[in-house]
C-alpha cells in the first residue's frame, strides 16, 4: 500500500458555542431568560445587572437599539440592521458582527425590580399572594392540633403530602398503602392498614370538606356529611339531604350524563325533591383544594406591544422585558492593563463570555421584535376587528418574509407574547391552518382560529334546553360561508372547552 498526502475539500455544518447559546436563549420565556441571565451574572464577575442605569435600549422605531458609547470598553456600538441582516434563510440569525462592541441592555427603569419589596398600595397582588397558604400547609396546621400516636401522625402527614392540588388522591387505596409502606416504620401490614384507615377518617374530617377523596363521587358524599340535615328539609316527611345522598350513591352515572328521566326512574323521586337534591349537590365544591394556591401565579409579560399609529397598527418592543445586563467596564480595563498569566487568561475568557452573552441577548430581542413586526403587519384586520378577521398564516410565511429558518420562527414564537387590543396573546396564536370559505371578502380561505371565533357565540347563544348538535353548528357555519366538516366542528368545540350537546343540556 502506497502512502502519501492528498488535499480534500468538504463542507459540514457545525454549531459554535455562541450559536448554541443563542438557540438556547431564543426558546426561553421572559421569566426563564431572566433566571438564566441572573445565573450567568452570579458566575461571571464581568457581568452586571443594573436596573437603574439610564441608557435606553428601545429605539424610536420600537426595536432594539444599542446604547450610545458602550460602557464596556469605551468603544462605539453599531446598531443592528433590521432590514438587511440575516437574509441567508438559516440559523445564522444567532451570529453577530464581531466588530460591534458590548451593548448595555439596561431598560432605564426599575420595572424589573421585585414588586413585593416596594409594592404600592394599589398593587394588591403583592399582598394577596403573600397571605395565601397552600392546601398542604392548611392541613398540616390542623394536624398539629391533634393528639394522636406518632405512627398515626406520620401516616396522616404522608397522606397529606400525597394529595393533588385539587384535594384528591391520584392512586387507589391499595396502591396508596403500598406506597406508604415504603416510608412508614410499621411492624406489619395489618397495623399499617389500621393506621391508614384511621388516618383517612381523620383527614376526611379536616377542612375543607371533601378533601382526601379518591374520586368525585366520594368527594361530594364527604361534603354532604358536613351539611346539617336539618337545613335541607322540604317538609316534615321529606329530606333533601337524604335524597342527595341517594342520588350520589344510586344515580351518579345518570347524574354525570345529565339524564333527569333516568334519575326519576332509578330513584322514584318526584320533580320537586329531585330538583332540590340536584341544587344541593350543585352547591358543593368538586375541587375543594383549589381554594388554596399551591404556588404564586406567574403572569405573562408581553415582549411586543401593539399600538395604533394613524390608521396602521405597529409593533413596539416592551422596554420592561429588556434585561439590564451590561459588562463592567472597570473590570475589563483592569484585565486589559495586566500582563498575560494563567489567571489573567482565565479572566479574559470570562470577559469574552460576558461580551458574547450581551451580544446574544441583544440579538435575541432583535429577532423577537422583527417577528412581532411581521406578525402585526400580516394581521392588521385582526387588531382592528378581532378574531373573526384573523388571516390563515403558517410559520413559513413569516420565515420567508424575514429570511429566517422556519425552526427559528418556531422558537421565537414559543412562550413569547404580544399585548394587543384583544388581550395578551402568545405569538403562536396567530398561526393557524386555512379552511374553505364561500364568502366574497376573502380569497385566502378562513383561519381555523376565525372559525372558532364564529363557533363560540353560536354555542353561547343556543337555547339552554335545546343545545345545538354538532351537525346544527356545522349548518350554521355554512350559512355564514364557512364550509367545515362535522368532525372538525366537534374537534373545535372540544378545544373551546364545550361538551357535546346532550351534556350541555341542564338537568
Amino acid at each position: 500500500m502506497k502512502q502519501g498526502f492528498a488535499l480534500q475539500f468538504s463542507q459540514n455544518l457545525s454549531l459554535t458555542p455562541a450559536l448554541q447559546q443563542a438557540i438556547k436563549l431564543l426558546q426561553l420565556s421572559h421569566h426563564e431568560l431572566q433566571d438564566e441571565l441572573l445565573t450567568q451574572v452570579e458566575d461571571n464577575p464581568f457581568l452586571s445587572w443594573n436596573p437603574t442605569h439610564p441608557d435606553a435600549t428601545v429605539g424610536s422605531d420600537g426595536g432594539v437599539m444599542a446604547s450610545a458609547p458602550s460602557l464596556a470598553l469605551g468603544m462605539q456600538a453599531s446598531p443592528l440592521q433590521h432590514e438587511e441582516s440575516n437574509q441567508n434563510g438559516s440559523e445564522d440569525s444567532a451570529q453577530f458582527d464581531e466588530r460591534s462592541s458590548e451593548y448595555d441592555l439596561s431598560t432605564g427603569s426599575a420595572s424589573d425590580k421585585d414588586a413585593n419589596d416596594d409594592a404600592p398600595p394599589g398593587n394588591y397582588l403583592a399582598w394577596v399572594q403573600a397571605d395565601s397558604s397552600t392546601l398542604r400547609e392548611h392541613l398540616q396546621s390542623q394536624l398539629g392540633l391533634l393528639s394522636c400516636s406518632p405512627v398515626l401522625a406520620g401516616v396522616l402527614g404522608l397522606l397529606i403530602d400525597a394529595l393533588t392540588p385539587e384535594g384528591y388522591f391520584e392512586q387507589d387505596l391499595i396502591a396508596l398503602t403500598e406506597t406508604l409502606a415504603k416510608h412508614c416504620d410499621v411492624p406489619n401490614d395489618f397495623e399499617l392498614n389500621q393506621a391508614v384507615s384511621q388516618a383517612l377518617k381523620l383527614l376526611h374530617r379536616f377542612d375543607p370538606p371533601g378533601v382526601g377523596a379518591f374520586n368525585l363521587q366520594q368527594c361530594l358524599l364527604l361534603q354532604l356529611e358536613h351539611v346539617c340535615p336539618a337545613d335541607c328539609v322540604l317538609d316534615a316527611k321529606t329530606s333533601t339531604h337524604k335524597a342527595a345522598i341517594r342520588l350520589l350513591n344510586e344515580g351518579f352515572d345518570f347524574l354525570a350524563q345529565r339524564d333527569r328521566a333516568g334519575l326519576k326512574k332509578q330513584l322514584r323521586l318526584d320533580d320537586l325533591i329531585l330538583a332540590c337534591a340536584i341544587d344541593l349537590i350543585r352547591a358543593l365544591n368538586p375541587k375543594p383544594g383549589l381554594a388554596f394556591a399551591p404556588e404564586a401565579t406567574e403572569y405573562a409579560l408581553p415582549e411586543v406591544l401593539v399600538i395604533k399609529v394613524g390608521d396602521e397598527w405597529q409593533a413596539r418592543l416592551n422596554p420592561a422585558v429588556v434585561p439590564p445586563l451590561r459588562v463592567i467596564d472597570t473590570h475589563a480595563k483592569f484585565i486589559k492593563a495586566k500582563n498575560a498569566t494563567p489567571d489573567i487568561t482565565a479572566l479574559q475568557a470570562q470577559l469574552q463570555g460576558a461580551k458574547q452573552l450581551v451580544r446574544t441577548v441583544q440579538q435575541h430581542f432583535d429577532t423577537v421584535f422583527r417577528v412581532g413586526q411581521a406578525i402585526v403587519a400580516a394581521q392588521q384586520d385582526f387588531f382592528s376587528f378581532g378574531a373573526k378577521k384573523i388571516k390563515p398564516m403558517v410559520l413559513r410565511d413569516i420565515a420567508d418574509t424575514l429570511g429566517l429558518h422556519e425552526s427559528t420562527i418556531s422558537r421565537v414564537t414559543t412562550k413569547k407574547y404580544l399585548q394587543t387590543p384583544h388581550g395578551v396573546l402568545e405569538m403562536k396564536y396567530f398561526f393557524s391552518s386555512s379552511l374553505a370559505n364561500d364568502s366574497a371578502d376573502s380569497d385566502l380561505g378562513t383561519s381555523s382560529t376565525a372559525i372558532k371565533a364564529h363557533l363560540q357565540p353560536l354555542i353561547q347563544g343556543e337555547p339552554p334546553h335545546k343545545p345545538l348538535s354538532d351537525q346544527a353548528l356545522t349548518d350554521a357555519l355554512a350559512q355564514l360561508g364557512h364550509i367545515v366538516a362535522r368532525r372538525t366542528v366537534a374537534k373545535y368545540r372540544e378545544q373551546l372547552g364545550y361538551p357535546p350537546a346532550h351534556a350541555r343540556k341542564p338537568l
